[in-house]
């Protein structure tokens, strides 16, 4: 049962044929207690119509009553047998020639109608081919049990059609059996045909190929999973590019400060070490390039963090207006010697974030605005409504700006514009990734703008929750 063609197949037959065999079967015995309820109710009421008319006989009578009872004998082709209390037959017409002969005595509906009950009973031929179905009711007079009278039919019609619908159905069974099996096996084939292209289309990614492709196509949930894997292979191709190159950038990031670190080592062993100046002058540089390397080191363990965080750490519901104002007073604190912070913008707009992620956000930002911004000028906060249902906060600063040319590389991974031989002040490359690393984590966006001459304006949108 591994194969799921065979699995359709089954529940399919089982779902199909299961029901209908039951109906079927079930009419037939419905049709079988029907027609035998009404044949008995028939014979009794003829029983009966012949007791009425011997018991309530005139004198007189008796040839005319008999002739009346052998018309209702042929018409019903039944056999209509009059005994009296003794068991003698009065009355004897239109027996069957394949009915057992058992004695009178031994006929249970007679003895119930001799005793002034109603009796049936019924017995089958040696050879099955028949079933005689006998009914008996008292004949009375003067309210009194003067004999009985008993009807006998055989139910043949009634096997005929049963024999007959027993085999039609069993046809129809067969049929529909066929049918149900050519179709569940065509679909299944159908929808297995497909599922077996796009496992192989995927084994063959998974082996190596440059890129998924899958001739499985449409609308229904078969398609939608092949535009699913699609979707997935393309992201996972997106995603190895983009650990390759970060992988290959941290690389180049590190080689500069261990190949200084390296020189600077092999120079003070060739002797530089035996000259003070010299020897100060290197262990210097070795200092420097270390802590360059423990920033770097320190800023990628925080990136990978972040980037954890960003999917995993649980939100919170805030009025985002006050949550900004508050957190920006918290990160003034420290640079009273900076530019100074003004945050402009009143609203209510709820918003669902990770406060301790989006803290570092602003504060990045912020540290960006205060490296840049000349002493004494302002940095401003503005908030704001943004476009389709998003607040939009901007970091706006009085600095030298960003070139032109490095608008669209400001927010990848180690990217700056700091010279490299800037210690203190400079950075890592890693703060705005981060910053767009959480911005996207809450299905938002971030930007820069930098007309020439006006400054730097870092922006950042994140959905409004109304709900």
């Amino acid at each position: 049962m591994r194969s799921l063609t065979v699995r359709l197949v089954a529940v399919n037959l089982l779902l199909v044929f299961g029901p209908a065999w039951f109906l079927s079967d079930y009419a037939i015995r419905s049709f079988d207690r029907f027609t035998r309820t009404y044949q008995e109710r028939e014979m009794a009421r003829l029983a009966r119509a012949v007791a009425a008319l011997l018991g309530g006989g005139r004198p007189g009578a008796g040839e005319e009553v008999g002739t009346l009872i052998r018309d209702w004998a042929r018409d019903r082709e039944s056999r209509i047998l009059v005994v009296d209390p003794a068991l003698r037959g009065d009355l004897d017409l239109g027996r069957h020639e394949a009915e057992p002969d058992i004695p009178l005595g031994d006929r249970r509906e007679l003895a119930r109608a001799l005793g002034g009950q109603y009796g049936a009973a019924w017995i089958m031929t040696p050879d099955r081919r028949y079933v005689f179905f006998r009914v008996a009711v008292p004949v009375l007079r003067d309210g009194e049990v003067v004999g009985a009278a008993s009807v006998v039919e055989h139910t043949g019609a009634i096997t005929r059609a049963l024999v007959t619908m027993k085999h039609d159905q069993r046809r129809a069974r067969w049929i529909s059996l066929s049918l149900a099996a050519g179709v569940t096996v065509l679909v299944s084939w159908t929808m297995t045909r497909r599922l077996g292209r796009l496992a192989r289309d995927a084994r063959a990614y998974a082996e190596g190929a440059p890129a998924f492709r899958t001739s499985v196509r449409g609308h229904d949930e078969i398609g939608r999973l092949a535009a699913s894997i699609g979707h997935m292979a393309d992201e996972l191709a997106r995603r190895n590019v983009y650990h390759r190159d970060f992988v290959r950038t941290a690389a180049h990031e590190l080689r500069a400060p261990v190949t200084a670190i390296r020189a600077a080592a092999e120079l003070l062993e060739q002797g530089a070490a035996d000259d003070p100046e010299a020897r100060a002058r290197f262990l210097g540089h070795i200092a420097h390039q270390a802590e360059r390397m423990n920033r770097i080191t320190h800023a990628l363990q925080n990136l990978t963090r972040i980037d954890a965080e960003a999917t995993e750490a649980p939100r919170t519901r805030v009025e985002y207006g006050a949550w900004l104002r508050e957190t920006v007073e918290r990160l003034r604190l420290g640079h009273e010697d900076g530019a100074e912070v003004r945050v402009e913008g009143e609203g209510a707009w709820p918003v669902t974030l990770h406060p301790g992620l989006m803290e570092q956000v602003v504060a990045n930002l912020l540290d960006n605005a205060w490296r840049y911004a000349p002493a004494g000028s302002a940095i401003r906060v503005r908030v704001r409504e943004g476009p389709e249902g998003q607040v939009e906060t901007r970091v706006e600063d009085d600095g030298p700006g960003v070139a032109a040319s490095n608008l669209a590389k400001v927010f990848d991974r180690f990217f700056t514009t700091e010279p490299k031989d800037r210690l203190q002040e400079q950075g890592t490359g890693l703060g705005l990734a981060i910053v767009k690393a959480v911005v996207e984590a809450h299905h938002g966006e971030v930007g820069v703008e930098s007309p020439p001459g006006q400054g730097a304006c870092f922006w950042f949108r994140l959905p409004l929750d109304r709900t």
